[in-house]
């Protein structure tokens, strides 16, 4: 097998804030990189806010979602900030809300959040989907600033400037149901994900603060020979990032896939040399480090 080498820094700028929706510039989410969808299709509409509402029938799910880039990293903290008004809103369960917002990293943990016309409160990973710690807050009332911040295993919520819930951030991917978005890295979304309850909303605005932010320059990365096989290293410096090996046999088409798993310094040893040995079937792959 020939190895060709080369080293890819995907993400390489510094955390700083991204207006990810605005809805002063008059288009819906959709027209800011935002995905629309609803089952049975309902439309959103835009006066002054964005609207999404789901009252017509319980039967009703959809929102906005979107996939967050650079990737998300709770170890280097996240803040989500958006400015809503959740209008009108029921449920048939407790543990259902027909307004949700979702936000999880890039190893899938994260929280979800639901909203009620008098609470807000959070999702349970076990068990499962069960309403857990909540608070106290009338969110029909006026347009709120809410501020969600995950950093390592905990979130934090306030609304405007006043401090609502916290917790540890959960893992939801043992669901396995219809439109299992918790198997998505780096996922948003804003709408009502049950068939349990409805609502009726206004977005204003959503703003993101995060993202993997590498310490120093990215790896290089070098090929050797152990035996027959090819073997691969790269140096990582410790509390650096975690960088994932990945080969294609088509450099300029791709696709690209992953050739292991992601690997960062290995504990204990203060950095070093991480070694991988790559499949050696094919007659010619190309590697980089992202």
């Amino acid at each position: 097998m020939i190895a060709c080498i080369s080293a890819l820094a995907a993400a390489t700028a510094l955390a700083a804030t991204e207006t990810l929706y605005d809805a002063q510039s008059g288009s819906l989410p959709e027209a800011q990189g935002w995905t629309y969808l609803t089952l049975p299709a309902v439309p959103d509409s835009i006066d002054t806010f964005a609207k999404l509402d789901t009252t017509s029938s319980a039967f009703v799910r959809g929102g906005w979602t979107r996939i967050a880039s650079p990737a998300l990293a709770r170890a280097d903290r996240i803040q989500l900030d958006f400015e809503l008004r959740v209008v009108a809103e029921s449920h048939s369960s407790t543990n259902r809300a027909g307004f949700s917002v979702i936000l999880l990293d890039h190893d899938k943990r994260g929280i979800e959040l639901g909203f009620w016309t008098d609470h807000v409160w959070a999702q349970s990973d076990v068990p499962l989907f069960i309403h857990a710690e909540d608070k106290a807050f009338a969110t029909t009332t006026a347009m709120a600033a809410y501020s969600l911040i995950i950093a390592g295993n905990t979130y934090t919520l306030s609304a405007d400037g006043a401090p609502l819930l916290s917790g540890p951030v959960r893992d939801y991917t043992a669901f396995s149901g219809n439109f299992d978005v918790y198997e998505t890295p780096d996922f948003l979304f804003f709408g009502d994900d049950t068939t349990s309850g409805s609502a009726s909303m206004l977005l204003k605005s959503v703003h993101l603060t995060g993202g993997v932010v590498p310490k120093g320059p990215p790896p290089t990365l070098a090929a050797g020979h152990l035996g027959a096989a090819v073997q691969l290293r790269w140096a990582m410096v410790a509390g650096g990032p975690t960088w994932t090996l990945e080969s294609t046999p088509d450099p300029v088409n791709g696709p690209w896939t992953v050739d292991g798993a992601p690997r960062g310094a290995e504990p204990g040893t203060g950095g070093g040399t991480i070694l991988a040995q790559p499949d050696s079937s094919a007659d010619r792959k190309f590697y980089r480090l992202r």
